[in-house]
């Protein structure tokens, strides 16, 4: 408590005796990094086309930007977003490996930036780029405050009598599990490297275009389904797959991702009046 007493002071501060201090609302959109690469059927990953995928995550950002350094143009940046991902995990079905349905998982969380920037000013300060680099801790939101998040239903059929399945999916945010991809992190923490770049619209305010790269995006889960077959209506047989059970105790599948996303924003400049 004390040492964040003391880092609200020296922010207080800087705040007050800057000559220019920034905040920025930031809409992003990104997708993983991995949706850019094809799978590698290796002997480690020759079963991740099964596992859960990144569809997208969204969001907005707030921050706020002080000098530490007038002269070299140096900033200290924090702030805060609120963002969801979106990731699908596919039922397959195990004869054909027909793709029978996508459970979609959702995830709201709140992320809280603290790092540096360096500014580069071009003609005459109306068009700045702005590159650094944050440290993001992340808190992950449910209703009950629960970290674990699950996703459910009943047997039904995707418009085939012969068959039909229901599924049992837990994920796991912001603690670590043992786990099949050999991640070591529970994901509550991650690095955010960014670039904007502004123009000036007035004199205290800039249009934003952004790109940043956001890192250790994990969480874990496990997820077993069944499907029955049916014959002239009668059911003929029963497939249930259980994940990792049997594996390590307590052992979860791990996913990992490294975000890369897009941002469109506005940024106003408080100027502070020389005396």
């Amino acid at each position: 408590m004390k040492n964040l007493l003391l880092v609200s002071f020296v922010l207080f501060n800087l705040f007050t005796y800057a000559q220019q201090n920034d905040i920025s609302l930031n809409y992003r959109f990104g997708f993983s990094t991995q949706n850019l690469t094809i799978l590698n059927p290796t002997l480690l990953t020759r079963y991740d086309h099964t596992k859960v995928q990144s569809v997208y995550d969204q969001g907005i950002n707030l921050a706020f930007a002080t000098p530490i350094w007038e002269k070299q143009k140096v900033y200290i940046n924090m702030g805060a977003d609120m963002s969801q991902s979106k990731h699908i995990q596919a039922i397959l079905n195990p004869s054909n490996n027909a793709h029978l349905d996508n459970i979609v998982l959702n995830k709201k969380r709140i992320g809280l930036h603290l790092g540096v920037h360096k500014r580069f000013s071009f003609m005459d300060d109306k068009l700045i780029l702005d590159i650094g680099s944050d440290v993001v801790y992340r808190l992950f939101l449910s209703n009950d405050f629960s970290k674990m998040k699950s996703y459910s239903s009943d047997f039904m059929s995707n418009n085939e009598e012969w068959i039909e399945y229901k599924y049992d999916l837990n994920t796991y945010h912001g603690e670590y599990f043992s786990n099949d991809s050999r991640i070591n992190h529970s994901g509550s923490v991650g690095l955010d490297i960014n670039a904007f770049l502004r123009f000036r619209t007035g004199d205290q305010s800039f249009i934003n275009m952004g790109v940043n790269l956001t890192t250790h995006n994990i969480f874990y889960y496990d997820y077993n389904y069944s499907i029955n077959y049916y014959t002239d209506g009668v059911l003929s047989s029963t497939y249930t797959y259980v994940g990792l059970v049997g594996s390590l105790p307590n052992t979860k599948f791990g996913i990992r991702n490294t975000n890369i996303y897009f941002n469109l924003g506005y940024t106003y400049t408080f100027k502070k009046k020389k005396p």
